[in-house]
């Protein structure tokens, strides 16, 4: 098939698909379009890629031209935010943890060797929990949720396989070995695999809710698009070849569907120990077996995680800041990216530990392990009230650290860091609303 052929299809299909999902979610608001365009350029490429617009001017500065769009995105969230009367001073007191962390990583750009450059990048950042906002004040933030991510993966899924079929130059790219890797509309093949280990777990969780359903008046197409998705998306995570993926999809599938049986529902604080026993379970298999050179050796790695532990040696050994780190993203300066280039051919940190390490050092590491206490603790206490919602937040919570052990998106704009403050962040419209229903039913 000729490839323009086969684009237009592939957009005749995707819009076909986005009718009938409106029909399905008519009330949502036309704000979260502008969310999902967002998500769209952020889970695949900058917009100057594809509209051929002009790259970046160095590795350090980026393009201008897309600089403009994701302040455009930042001033139109912001001012979302502010037509629906949200107060910041409410968001800063329900989010202490988190606004702790940005205030110190904004501090941080103070003893940075390029601060114009971590200033610019943080201000970029800030569409992250601007736009986890404007989706949580929906009227009904987990149908918001729900929404943004099945059409961004109605986008980028069919767009992915299109690129690797028709478009090489743009879905494919080339190790030095001359192997082949499959990265479709996205950068390389691990960011690929991320979004079909995000895609994975939306379209799951959308199909235990169809099965859910009080009412039991499910129809053949509420299950027929979320499957046809997920088998397109599956293919595309084999061949994305993403060891880090598919233990990640794993595991928020076994949280997200072991956490259905009924003792579970009954008793919703079992997850706790359901949990604990996964952790106790893994440390002694371990311990006992090397049950992860098994596995990582069945997906085709060797049992040194393809270099990245040498790799996080020679980055530690650049001996950078203890207590307060490079500043925020400032740890690959020109020097550093062409050493690391030359000895692993990478400037990845390939850990987002690692990277938040060497970026804002000890402090900000304690900053960020705050953050995911007080969301975990937030979880928690939701629990009985939310059970469905809870359970999902707890998924993406544990997929983001375990993903985070071998791949750094902790950081910056991805889908990733993204879903992180979607499911950190309490938006005090939707929190205390949430909170006075589990009063009232209490009562």
């Amino acid at each position: 098939m000729n490839p323009t052929t086969a684009l237009i299809l592939c957009i005749g299909f995707i819009i076909i698909i986005f009718w009938i999902d409106h029909k399905k979610s008519p009330n949502m608001s036309i704000n979260l379009w502008i969310v999902l365009v967002w998500m769209m350029v952020i889970g695949s490429r900058n917009v100057s890629y594809w509209f051929d617009l002009g790259g970046a001017d160095n590795v350090m500065d980026g393009s201008p031209f897309d600089r403009i769009i994701f302040l455009a995105f930042n001033i139109a969230g912001i001012m979302i935010l502010i037509n629906r009367k949200i107060i910041f001073s409410e968001v800063i007191y329900k989010n202490v943890a988190i606004s702790i962390f940005f205030l110190y990583a904004a501090n941080s750009i103070l003893w940075s060797d390029i601060p114009f450059v971590a200033m610019k990048r943080f201000i970029k950042a800030i569409g992250n929990p601007v736009m986890a906002l404007v989706v949580l004040s929906e009227p009904d933030p987990v149908e918001a949720i729900k929404t943004i991510l099945r059409r961004c993966a109605y986008a980028l899924i069919p767009l992915s396989i299109i690129c690797i079929k028709y478009y090489p130059h743009t879905g494919r790219h080339y190790h030095v070995s001359g192997d082949v890797m499959y990265s479709g509309v996205t950068g390389q093949k691990n960011e690929l695999g991320l979004i079909c280990t995000i895609f994975c777990i939306i379209f799951v969780w959308c199909l235990i809710n169809i099965r859910e359903r009080k009412d039991g008046n499910s129809t053949f197409m509420e299950y027929f698009v979320p499957t046809i998705y997920l088998s397109m998306n599956l293919w595309l995570l084999y061949v994305s070849d993403s060891a880090t993926s598919w233990m990640c999809t794993l595991t928020g599938l076994a949280i997200l569907i072991g956490t259905r049986f009924q003792i579970m529902k009954n008793h919703p604080k079992y997850i706790n120990i359901f949990i604990i026993i996964g952790i106790v379970f893994i440390f002694i298999s371990e311990y006992i077996f090397e049950i992860s050179k098994t596995i990582i050796s069945s997906l085709g790695r060797d049992s040194t995680l393809t270099t990245r532990v040498p790799m996080w040696d020679f980055l530690i050994g650049f001996n950078t800041d203890f207590l307060f780190g490079t500043g925020y993203d400032s740890f690959w300066t020109l020097n550093r990216i062409r050493l690391a280039d030359e000895t692993f051919r990478t400037h990845s940190a390939h850990n987002g530990y690692l990277d938040i390490y060497l970026n804002l050092g000890i402090i900000g590491f304690v900053f960020f392990t705050a953050v995911i206490l007080a969301t975990y603790r937030d979880i928690n206490a939701y629990l009985e009230e939310k059970f469905d919602f809870s359970v999902f937040r707890l998924t993406i919570l544990v997929t983001i650290l375990l993903y985070s052990c071998t791949e750094a998106y902790l950081s910056g704009l991805n889908l990733l860091y993204f879903l992180f403050f979607l499911v950190s962040i309490k938006c005090p419209t939707t929190y205390d609303m949430e909170l006075s229903e589990a009063v009232v039913q209490r009562d």
